[in-house]
């Protein structure tokens, strides 16, 4: 699979398999080997989180840190392009990655 990002949507994949691999190695040191492997609530609690992280990483990014462009010809300032995966603009994928792993 190819991934096509636009500045930091590389973050929401990694942001999901570090959340998961997060969750896995507490689980298993807290509550014992196999854990992680045996119950989902941990694999649930580890998507929530990782929505809300790349739900705040959106927010912060696309709108209270994005560049104002002024154009060099005409000098029209424009909002730079958002920070996105697959076109989609990483806040969205706070709500598509719930929504993917609930329905599949």
């Amino acid at each position: 699979m190819v991934f096509i990002w636009r500045g930091f949507g590389w973050a929401v994949p990694a942001t999901v398999v570090i959340g998961l691999a997060i969750s896995q190695a507490l689980c298993n040191s807290i509550f014992g080997e196999g854990y992680y492997e045996n119950n989902e609530w941990p694999v649930t609690a580890a998507m929530i989180v990782s929505a809300i992280l790349i739900g705040a990483l959106g927010y912060f990014l696309n709108y209270k840190k994005r560049v104002v462009v002024v154009l060099g010809e005409t000098g029209k300032k424009e909002k730079s392009k958002p920070h996105s995966l697959f076109f989609i603009p990483i806040e969205y994928w706070a709500i598509i990655i719930p929504a993917l792993y609930f329905l599949l």
